[in-house]
């Protein structure tokens, strides 16, 4: 292959490695908006939102399925070497999760339409205010985890993962709270456990976003030990 073509080839392939960042970034904001807006929907019982949340989570299934899609490709087609093989790795697993806090906040929004009108209405409100500080936290780790995929540093993704942890041990003190709370009053019970519901997806939505930043650390931590990589397996160069 001469000088000309090979150019043409690993810039083509450049191309196709930055779209298939672009596309888990896409996923990655549309997550985020629907997170937030589940989120929004449970402290207002905005049931249209709610809705709304829960209609939207078919386009981000579709995302996925794309981007698994182009993972496929990109393996099969370019045979992909050194720090090419472990960028698309990390968004087949990130693009994976971020599937899944997807299915969480849509787990949000589904509670929000089951619990409005019901009686304990008026107390879940006053409940609600304590899981607020732990929306906010679930959210912030998300929108931290989404950031790595614009600025892959490695003192951001380290400090992110140590707030990570921390957030976990929060979690299940407040979980503990809201049990005690409801285990001294038995009619808080049923609103309790709408409550707990929404916290549990929450947390998760905090773990998977954990991962994401995880997967970037294992990225970086690979890079610094294997040194130089071939960019591309010149056997695989066809783009026919």
């Amino acid at each position: 292959m001469n000088n000309n073509s090979e150019g043409h080839t690993v810039k083509q392939y450049d191309a196709e490695l930055g779209h298939l960042n672009e596309r888990v970034q896409t996923m990655g904001r549309q997550v985020l908006d629907l997170v937030n807006d589940a989120v929004l929907a449970f402290n207002t019982l905005d049931l249209q939102l709610a809705q709304s949340v829960i209609g939207r989570d078919h386009a981000i299934d579709e995302l996925e399925r794309y981007i698994d899609a182009e993972v496929i490709r990109l393996l099969a087609r370019r045979a992909p070497l050194g720090g090419d093989l472990r960028r698309i790795m990390t968004v087949s697993k990130s693009a994976s999760d971020l599937e899944r806090i997807a299915d969480e906040a849509v787990r949000i929004g589904s509670t929000v339409i089951q619990h409005f009108g019901s009686e304990g209405l008026e107390l879940s409100r006053q409940l609600r205010r304590n899981v607020n500080t732990m929306m906010k936290r679930a959210t912030a780790c998300l929108q931290g985890a989404l950031n790595l995929f614009d600025d892959d540093g490695e003192s951001p993704a380290e400090t992110l993962a140590g707030r990570q942890r921390a957030a976990g041990d929060e979690f299940e003190s407040e979980l503990r709270r809201l049990m005690t709370y409801a285990m001294e009053d038995p009619r808080t019970i049923g609103p309790v456990m709408n409550i707990v519901l929404v916290f549990k997806s929450l947390e998760r939505i905090a773990h998977y976003a954990e991962n994401l930043i995880e997967y970037v650390l294992l990225e970086d931590d690979a890079e610094r030990y294997a040194g130089p990589q071939p960019h591309v397996n010149p056997g695989q160069q066809n783009d026919h």
